[in-house]
């Protein structure tokens, strides 16, 4: 498997005899690669090397946000309207521009231009890169494999990624900047994999080469309509939802006793959860998509019902271990099931990168919610509440949400 992934990053050929499907094996670096290597150290560099306090360092987490939101919808358009690869290739030097940032001027300025640099880079990766996946999968008359190739791909970059986020913060200790070096290096590996992609050949309709702002409208009419919205806004709660429980569920940890050293532990054997599972993923598609959807709420919710009502730390560690090993795998299935019913009007990267901006949207003000409920409650009767009040809340929305997406024209042929 090895060799299968290696050979087309060392000797990419444009030409290469296999056609498009050179991208399939270069797309589980691309996921390694797009990965910020630094990451668990950025606040305490900004803090140790740059002297930001914990209210800068709380703005930078909001810059980000916003950024993202601004720069998502866009940014999609653009890979639809140019190139797939040529947008993975922006954001990757993007990335690099940002760890570079880091490196020489770790300040709170320094920080604002790099995090943007960092929102914006990400935001012209994502959707571009499943786009072009589903692409070479059209082209190769594979396209019912998309949950099994983009799962497989996952496994192998979060296993590359253990490595690197496990190897590159130990350069902390003999300079305090090398690890963001190394971010400038793994992105700019990443620049140089985008292009050597093969860009699979499409029809461009009108809407994505005329008027660059009407094109933009007429792109999201085609998929965010009153059939569609609510499914939107019910996967954006629930992304974030998922998302916004990782950043709390740390304080549970530390306050059941466990040693801060080895949280980093529960995140790399969660990586290597998730690893295991993309594997398999393919067999998620035999699961009707309403089926799923509640799974994904379960998931979501069980995790704090059953931290809160045991407040036991071994049940917090398994439940955390699977919720977040799935929570690397569960978006795939939501992009499988829109790309069916809209992948055909050339969009698909605004479709992909509206998903992401649903769920930006929400992670603004659900975290005020968690402070609320675990402040107001304590962790564990909070965490109760609102893994209950998820499921209650999250079930019909997104029956309802389903419901309303089979009335769609596209989806009559295959109700979820």
């Amino acid at each position: 498997m090895v060799y299968t992934y290696l050979m087309p990053l060392l000797f990419p050929r444009p030409e290469h005899p296999i056609g498009v499907a050179y991208n399939l094996r270069l797309y589980g670096w691309i996921k390694i690669f797009s990965k910020r290597v630094y990451l668990p150290l950025t606040a305490i560099y900004l803090v140790a090397v740059g002297h930001l306090n914990l209210a800068q360092i709380g703005a930078l987490v909001s810059i980000a946000a916003i950024t993202s939101i601004a720069a998502d919808i866009p940014t999609g358009y653009f890979a639809d309207r140019v190139k797939r690869k040529t947008s993975i290739a922006i954001g990757a030097v993007l990335l690099a521009i940002a760890a570079l940032i880091y490196v020489l001027f770790p300040s709170f300025a320094g920080g604002i231009a790099a995090v943007m640099g960092e929102s914006i880079g990400f935001s012209f990766i994502s959707g571009a890169g499943e786009a072009l996946m589903h692409d070479t999968l059209v082209a190769m008359g594979q396209v019912k494999n998309y949950v099994k190739v983009m799962g497989r791909a996952q496994s192998f970059g979060l296993v590359g990624n253990i490595l690197l986020v496990g190897l590159v913060p130990m350069t902390y200790t003999i300079n305090k900047r090398l690890p963001f070096v190394c971010g400038v290096i793994a992105a700019s590996v990443l620049a140089y994999a985008a292009t050597t992609l093969i860009e699979p050949p499409r029809e461009k309709p009108a809407h994505l080469t005329g008027n660059i702002y009407s094109g933009l409208v007429l792109s999201l009419r085609s998929f965010i309509n009153r059939y569609t919205v609510l499914l939107f806004l019910a996967y954006g709660l629930i992304t974030a939802f998922y998302t916004v429980y990782g950043t709390y569920v740390n304080l549970v940890y530390k306050n059941l006793g466990i040693d801060i050293g080895l949280i980093g532990l529960i995140y790399s054997a969660s990586s290597i959860v998730g690893a295991i599972g993309g594997w398999y993923a393919g067999a998620l598609r035999k699961i009707p998509f309403r089926a799923y959807v509640v799974f994904d709420v379960f998931m979501a919710s069980i995790t704090m019902v059953a931290i809160g009502v045991t407040r036991n730390l071994w049940v917090a560690v398994i439940m955390g271990l699977l919720n977040m090993g799935f929570w690397r795998l569960r978006s795939i299935m939501y992009q499988d099931k829109l790309l069916k019913l809209f992948g055909t009007g050339g969009h698909k990267a605004t479709l992909i990168s509206a998903l992401d901006f649903f769920d930006d949207i929400n992670e603004i003000w659900l975290p005020v919610l968690f402070v609320r409920a675990t402040t107001g409650l304590g962790y564990y009767i909070g965490f109760t509440v609102l893994g209950i009040t998820a499921f209650v809340v999250l079930t019909p929305l997104f029956l309802v949400a389903i419901t309303i997406l089979n009335n769609h024209p596209h989806s009559r042929t295959q109700p979820a």
